[in-house]
C-alpha cells in the first residue's frame, strides 16, 4: 500500500513480503528494511561463482568474477536499499545457471529445471516481467545456435513449466479475484504503459548510458588486466 492507505499494485509483492518477514523477524527499523537486499547481494555472488565456474570450470577464475560481483557499484547500491533489484538480480542469475546446465553441459536435472523456471518465476515475482528475460534469452539462444544441436524440448519440463506458472500467476489471480482487471491494469501499464510511447531517442541513449556505466564499474578491473599484460 501507499502511504496514503491506497492499494499498489505496480510491482508484484515478493519483495514487499520478503521485507514484512524482516519487520516480524527483527521490528521495524533501517536495518531490516535492507536486511533482503543485503542477504540477495550476498547470494548473488556465491550465484556468480557458481555460474562462473560450469563456465570457465576453474576456480580461480569463479573467484574472480565472485570478487568483480561483490566489487561491483550497482550491486553494492543495490544491497543497501530497499528495493527489489538486488532480489530480482539473484533470481536472474539462478535462472541462468540452470538454463546454463540444460543446455551446454546437457543435464537434465530436476535441481536444474527448478533452477531455470523457479528462478524466473521468482525473478518474475519480484519486479515483474525483466524476470522473464532468461526464459526468452534461452529460448532465443538455442533458435539461432541450432548447430549447438540443442532441441527446445530440451529445455522443458512440464512439471517444472507448471510449477513456475502457479507461482508466477498465483498473485494475479488473487488480485483479478479480488480487485478485478483495474489492478492488473495498473501494473502492466507501469512495466509496459510508458515506455513504448517513449521518443525512440531514448533507445540509444539509454543503450550508451548502460555501455557507460558497465564500462565505469569495471574501470579498476580493466585497470588490472591492462597493468598485467604490461608487465
Amino acid at each position: 500500500t501507499f502511504s496514503d492507505g491506497s492499494e499498489r499494485f505496480h510491482k508484484p509483492p515478493l519483495f514487499y513480503w520478503m521485507i514484512v518477514l524482516c519487520f516480524k523477524l527483527f521490528g521495524v527499523n533501517l536495518l531490516s528494511s535492507r536486511l533482503a537486499s543485503l542477504a540477495a547481494g550476498g547470494l548473488l555472488v556465491l550465484a556468480t561463482y557458481a555460474l562462473s565456474h560450469d563456465i570457465f570450470k576453474s576456480k580461480g577464475r569463479a573467484m574472480v568474477s565472485a570478487a568483480i560481483m561483490a566489487f561491483n557499484l550497482q550491486l553494492i547500491y543495490m544491497s543497501i536499499r530497499a528495493t527489489p533489484d538486488a532480489v530480482l538480480a539473484l533470481f536472474v542469475t539462478l535462472s541462468f545457471c540452470g538454463f546454463f546446465g540444460l543446455i551446454f553441459m546437457r543435464r537434465r536435472s530436476h535441481l536444474l529445471f527448478a533452477l531455470a523456471y523457479l528462478g524466473a518465476a521468482l525473478a518474475f515475482m519480484s519486479k515483474g516481467l525483466m524476470g522473464l528475460l532468461p526464459v526468452v534469452f534461452s529460448i532465443g539462444f538455442c533458435l539461432f545456435h541450432r548447430r549447438m544441436d540443442v532441441r527446445l524440448r530440451d529445455l522443458v519440463s512440464v512439471r517444472w513449466v507448471l510449477a513456475a506458472v502457479l507461482l508466477a500467476g498465483s498473485w494475479f489471480g488473487w488480485v483479478c479475484f479480488r480487485h478485478g482487471g483495474e489492478a492488473l491494469s495498473v501494473f502492466f501499464d507501469d512495466q509496459l504503459g510508458s515506455r513504448p510511447a517513449a521518443s525512440i531517442l531514448h533507445i540509444p541513449m539509454n543503450l550508451i548510458g548502460y555501455l557507460l556505466g558497465t564500462a565505469w564499474d569495471l574501470a579498476p578491473w580493466l585497470l588490472l588486466v591492462g597493468i598485467a599484460w604490461v608487465y
